[in-house]
């Protein structure tokens, strides 16, 4: 029958004895069971941890390619950098919005001479919000 069964799975000698067992082997499959929870709590927390490091990474890569502080470049109220590259030099776009009183300011376009942005050309704006570039039949604008 069922309990006898059981009681060769236990080896009991009595059915005291296998409910003791089996209720030992309960404690130890709960215990079981909350060290895998444990387990898992600390996998989902380490996996949390390399999300955030790869973020970091991720930020620091950038910082070592693109973002390293090179130089400081004068703006008035700017709203918007644009890097680009056009036949082999590199140019950034500043959109100068403001300075503080009047919305009439140049914005500027500075090309890397080979260790810093020089200013390149001045541009007069009102309120520049933007830069865009963009290269039509071979012409960039």
């Amino acid at each position: 029958t069922g309990v006898l069964v059981l009681r060769d799975c236990f080896n009991a000698t009595s059915l005291g004895e296998l409910l003791d067992q089996i209720q030992q082997r309960n404690s130890t499959l709960q215990q079981q069971e909350r060290t895998i929870q444990q387990q898992q709590d600390l996998i989902a927390q380490q996996q949390r941890a390399i999300q955030q490091q790869a973020g970091t990474l991720r930020t620091l890569a950038c910082a070592v390619n693109l973002s390293l502080p090179v130089q400081s470049v004068p703006t008035q109220g700017a709203t918007d950098w644009t890097w680009f590259s056009i036949s082999g030099h590199d140019y950034l776009a500043v959109a100068n919005q403001n300075n503080g009183s009047n919305f009439d300011v140049d914005s500027v376009l500075y090309r890397w001479n080979g260790s810093a942005f020089a200013e390149f050309q001045t541009i007069p704006t009102h309120g520049a919000w933007d830069w865009e570039y963009f290269s039509l039949d071979g012409t960039s604008y």
